[in-house]
């Protein structure tokens, strides 16, 4: 399809901003706050919908059963990620509720390290020097904006809601390690199985739905049956759950018509975004030391994906 590269870098970078933005706005405004384990219930159906529709245009309905539920064995190892992604999601709106949304977007940079030891101690993969370099200067900016929010105090007000920093960046760091685990395991898994891409997802989502279904009947079951399951849901939550959605569908279009340096660009274009929106949409107040160490940010990510080891090996 022609520019469909250009396309879809385009829309993965409005996603990863929108995103965000979005997830600040419906934990921050006045108005009934819905329960979290229900849009990620939901965000897993959409989810399990769109990758069923995906594998059945790729490979035919007839093979959805057969890749997904027939190798029992091979099913059961995709309940790790599941899991982790589930308890990922629910402390992203934990931190979105304690921190800007500009902090969290270059703090959440911190998945790139992990992501990296992970794939060194897992796969045993080897890491550029040039690419330790730029994860060394991920780190020393993630801590620069950290420092600039600590500043203010880890407690405060902001849009007229309560947050805890403490709470909001041990969240993202939690998020982080679990993301680069899942991530390097999902890898590690998909490489030792005949098992096509969007099966997989299938099979995630699915697993998703029933864990979160459980958790959500063990902790929330009270105030679920009191409210009701789509307490708090209004148009903006739509529109959250479209854009969580879209997440992982565009990353597999990108990854397959593009490449790893310009999935940085879209990457460090997101955050360059997020952090302009933040301070018209939410009054964020952006230091000069916050914007040294987004920036820092920002190249790190760029550095990482152009000297990846896959592209040094197709220039020689």
């Amino acid at each position: 399809m022609k520019y469909i590269k250009e396309l879809s870098l385009i829309l993965l970078t409005i996603q990863n901003a929108s995103h965000i933005l979005m997830m600040r706005y419906c934990r921050t405004r006045t108005t009934e706050l819905f329960f979290t384990s229900s849009v990620i219930i939901v965000t897993e159906i959409v989810k399990l919908l769109i990758s069923t529709v995906v594998f059945c245009y790729q490979s035919g309905i007839k093979k959805l059963y057969h890749e997904t539920f027939n190798d029992i064995g091979d099913s059961i190892k995709v309940i790790v990620p599941a899991a982790i992604y589930v308890i990922q999601n629910n402390l992203l709106y934990v931190a979105l509720s304690n921190l800007d949304s500009a902090v969290f977007q270059v703090s959440y940079q911190l998945k790139l390290l992990t992501t990296a030891v992970f794939s060194v101690f897992i796969l045993k993969q080897s890491i550029l020097k040039m690419q330790w370099l730029s994860l060394f200067l991920l780190f020393s900016g993630v801590a620069l904006v950290q420092l600039d929010s600590a500043s203010d105090g880890s407690k405060g007000v902001a849009d007229g809601i309560v947050q805890n920093k403490v709470i909001g960046m041990g969240a993202v760091l939690t998020a982080c390690v679990m993301s680069g685990f899942a991530g390097i395991y999902f890898e590690k898994t998909l490489k030792g199985s005949t098992i096509s891409l969007w099966a997989r997802n299938v099979l995630m989502a699915f697993i998703g739905i029933i864990i979160s279904f459980g958790g959500q009947w063990f902790y929330e079951f009270e105030s679920i049956n009191e409210k009701g399951f789509f307490y708090g849901f209004d148009y903006m939550v739509c529109i959250l759950i479209f854009l969580q959605s879209a997440g992982g569908l565009l990353v597999a279009v990108v990854v397959k018509y593009a490449n790893q340096l310009l999935k940085g660009f879209a990457c460090s274009a997101s955050i360059v975004i997020s952090i302009l929106f933040s301070v018209f949409i939410f009054h964020t107040y952006v230091s000069g030391l916050f914007l040294v160490g987004a920036s820092m940010v920002v190249v790190s990510i760029v550095l990482y994906s152009k000297f990846s080891p896959t592209k040094i090996k197709k220039e020689e």
